[in-house]
């Protein structure tokens, strides 16, 4: 693609089975900008400082590139990967950064996202073929990335932000209101009157979220067998019992009871 301005773009094919970008290699080798991963074949698994993404077809990402992760893939992959300067973003969705990696849908079936669907198109189009249209092709991407981006990039204010940083990383023991106000950037404070907005707390929210979660294990055959000790562990809380605590508040009975109830209704 063409670097002959402040727009400049990398795409490739990136097969290895752990990628690692530390603190010392932002330091020594800043991106100055974002990175976009859209990918084509094989899943891989984004770590971050505040939890993990799942990317693969249909899901893509877009990170600062200027920030500490890693990823594992199982098996190879094949993606495009776009490196945008923090310029190029501000001109494309009125934003110069993330402040935390997010996902973007860039489901083929879904009608409604034909941005995206042409997007991945064009993009395994580009891998297969290589980089011919020069110019043309990247207007047509950039044109392309402004409505796949614009609308996660619209929706990331601080309440936003902690709400999916809660969805990531609330099974980590060591997520609470002071940690995810550090995460979001704002004071504890701030963070509480956020959301005193949403008529709940933040260790409300939290203790919700990881009892879903408990909720969707008791109720999959997977966890059928598992001791209730390995489920609260899995799920961030800190002994048995204050799951069960937690549990019998929220669904008016006990883990363990429901389930059998929850097995015995699935076959």
């Amino acid at each position: 693609m063409s670097d002959t301005d402040n727009r400049h773009q990398r795409i490739g094919i990136i097969r290895p089975l752990r990628v690692q970008r530390t603190a010392e290699d932002v330091a020594t080798h800043p991106v100055s900008g974002v990175v976009v991963y859209i990918p084509l074949q094989g899943m891989n698994e984004f770590n971050h400082r505040t939890g993990s993404l799942t990317v693969g077809p249909g899901r893509g990402l877009i990170c600062d590139g200027d920030t500490a992760f890693s990823r594992t893939f199982p098996q190879g992959v094949s993606e495009l990967v776009i490196q945008l300067p923090r310029e190029t973003l501000a001109q494309l969705t009125d934003a110069d950064s993330v402040r935390r990696p997010i996902p973007l849908d860039l489901d083929p079936d879904n009608a409604l996202n034909l941005a995206a669907r042409e997007l991945t198109q064009l993009a395994a189009g580009a891998l297969d073929r290589g980089l011919r249209h020069g110019q043309r092709l990247e207007t047509r991407l950039l044109d392309l990335l402004t409505g796949v981006l614009s609308r996660p990039l619209a929706n990331s204010g601080p309440l936003q932000e902690a709400m999916a940083v809660i969805a990531e990383a609330h099974c980590d023991p060591r997520l609470n209101a002071a940690r995810l106000a550090q995460f979001v950037g704002v004071s504890e404070r701030q963070l509480s009157r956020l959301f005193s907005t949403t008529g709940s707390s933040v260790p409300q929210t939290i203790l919700e979220t990881r009892l879903t979660t408990v909720r969707r294990m008791l109720a999959d055959p997977i966890w059928a067998n598992a001791p209730m000790t390995e489920i609260a562990s899995a799920c961030g809380f800190g002994s048995q019992a204050q799951l069960s605590r937690g549990y019998r508040q929220r669904f008016g009975t006990g883990p363990l009871r429901h389930r059998n109830q929850l097995q015995d209704k699935s076959g």
